[in-house]
């Protein structure tokens, strides 16, 4: 008797396609170009092109996968979706540890048409100095499909990235929005401070010149947005023009001013403070200096400076109990004057004018 065994083979199709990488590239996340040399906990995009050179096959799903390997100084950036990954919809990405580094793997999931072009996109961040090399692979595995692919150029499935990450770059504090107030004999000084890295503290420094400047106060850093300090109104910093401006001092010893503010810096309670009228001076060619509180007594030197410290007019007085006096300041050119009163006992008053 003679027995026919009947075999029915198949075998998988072949396909001859072209999967391809190029050379990956950093970007910041506004898509601005940057260099490989970025600040340990800079946050970056890291662009791979992913390419599909073939011009009449596509990459069947379950035949590719991609592997990025991110260096041992280079992670994942906290809280980045892999998700949103331009070409997700081909590519199922997942991130894992793998060999001392972040190894991020792309499963090619839907077919992936021929002449295919696109950048897949991660936020990566630098976790640990020096330099390291980010390597991109797209394999051919045939590990889940029913179809043999063949590389139809081998040579272009790799590329190599090298980087470095430095020491964290101190970005100078931006103080803005100074604002000071005058309330019953007191000034309220507030500031934003943005960008705050290795600040020591701020100054609060006070004018009546707008050119001497002393500490009044000092706020230590503690990387609040917003600081503000309330400052008592005494005959050190009280001026009917008081200058004032915030200096931030880095730990290294640098520092760096804010702009300049002017505030009305007189309290009623305050004695033998004077005050200037009219102020700011117009057409007139006098000015008044008033106490609001006692009398001028004594011989005084009256003398007017501006800003630059050339002396404009000098003026010997004699007093005996008058609470005011008036000075001439003749015809003055626009811009901001002092006017100085010095005796022989006390010391130098200094008065802020504005001619406008």
């Amino acid at each position: 008797m003679i027995v026919l065994l009947l075999c029915s083979c198949t075998s998988r199709a072949q396909l001859i396609a072209d999967p391809a990488v190029e050379q990956v590239s950093f970007t910041d996340l506004a898509g601005n170009s940057i260099i490989d040399t970025m600040p340990l906990g800079y946050i970056a995009q890291l662009n791979v092109p992913i390419r599909n050179l073939a011009a009449g096959n596509g990459l069947p799903a379950g035949s590719c996968k991609i592997k990025i390997g991110l260096g041992t100084k280079m992670i994942l950036a906290p809280g980045f979706d892999l998700g949103t990954v331009n070409s997700s919809q081909f590519f199922q990405w997942t991130a894992a540890f793998v060999g001392g580094q972040v190894q991020l793997t792309g499963e090619l999931v839907a077919p992936l048409p021929a002449n295919y072009s696109a950048i897949a996109k991660f936020n990566v961040q630098g976790d640990v100095l020096e330099y390291s090399t980010i390597t991109t692979n797209f394999l051919v595995s045939n590990h889940n499909t029913q179809v043999i692919l063949s590389d139809e150029d081998p040579s272009n499935n790799t590329s190599f990235r090298q980087y470095k990450i430095i020491p964290p770059i101190p970005i100078p504090v931006d103080i803005n929005q100074l604002a000071v107030v005058n309330t019953d004999c007191s000034l309220n000084i507030s500031f934003t401070a943005e960008n705050e890295i290795n600040v020591s503290h701020f100054d609060i420094e006070t004018s009546k010149d707008g050119s001497l400047y002393t500490t009044a106060a000092k706020l230590m850093a503690s990387n609040r947005l917003r600081y503000s300090k309330e400052l008592s109104i005494s005959p050190a910093i009280a001026a009917s023009i008081l200058y004032i401006r915030i200096k931030s001092v880095d730990r290294d010893g640098t520092f760096k001013y804010s702009n300049t503010k002017t505030v009305d810096a007189l309290c009623n309670r305050l004695s033998p403070l004077p005050v200037v009228f009219p102020n700011p001076v117009q057409q007139q060619h006098q000015v008044t200096v008033k106490l609001l509180q006692g009398n001028f007594t004594g011989r005084y030197t009256v003398q007017l400076y501006d800003m630059k410290g050339a002396l404009q007019s000098t003026k010997q007085l004699l007093f005996n109990g008058q609470q005011q006096f008036d000075y001439p300041v003749g015809k003055l050119a626009a811009g901001q004057y002092i006017i100085k009163l010095v005796t022989d006992t006390d010391n130098p008053v200094i008065l802020t004018i504005q001619k406008q």
